[in-house]
């Protein structure tokens, strides 16, 4: 009996919960765009800085390719993708295919500006199939190719991880250590 009573509390706590993060996922546009300050650093600094920062987190071509570098117009754009992975209590974590996106980086004197956009998920080719633009309600393929709970994990986790990809890269950019190690060899 205590077992029930324990089920039916927590199973009865946990559908707001789910249901406020639905709410919150489908209002999510997947284009995040910002301008940061970064007081008294040149812009090729900060270009810099950013290419250190692209080069630790994408370790493959696989995983991101620069487009455009120009160290003169202070661009940066990659062409790069990320693969949702829910974790599950009994299957450990699942991939749900791969999420493409567009990042482009610009930088001025004192400033730079980020621009995350065209996220489309792609299937993995075994059994997740296309979802298309993240800002679709329903995925492409259809709810019976990919549940609605599935597309929206692909959007909670990929929602989750650009905001986290942002707070990563406008630290490394502004912190003033980087790239500041000299190499005595």
């Amino acid at each position: 009996m205590k077992y029930l009573l324990t089920y039916i509390a927590l199973f009865t706590s946990v559908p707001p919960a789910c249901f406020a993060q639905k709410e919150n996922i489908d209002t999510v546009q997947f284009n995040y765009s910002s301008v940061v300050l970064v007081d008294s650093v040149p812009g090729r600094v900060l270009q810099a800085r950013a290419r250190l920062f692209l080069s630790q987190n994408f370790k493959s071509a696989k995983d991101a390719t620069i487009q455009l570098d120009d160290p003169e117009g202070g661009v940066i754009v990659v062409k790069a993708m990320i693969v949702p992975a829910v974790k599950s209590l009994i299957l450990g974590s699942i991939g749900y295919g791969h999420v493409h996106f567009t990042l482009e980086l610009r930088f001025k004197d004192g400033k730079f500006k980020y621009t995350f956009s065209d996220f489309f998920h792609r299937g993995d080719g075994n059994n997740i199939w296309d979802g298309g633009p993240l800002s679709n309600p329903k995925p492409k393929c259809g709810s019976f190719h990919m549940s609605e709970g599935t597309w929206r994990k692909v959007k909670e986790y990929t929602n989750v991880d650009a905001l986290s990809f942002i707070d990563r890269l406008t630290a490394q950019i502004k912190n003033s250590s980087v790239g500041v190690k000299k190499d005595d060899f």
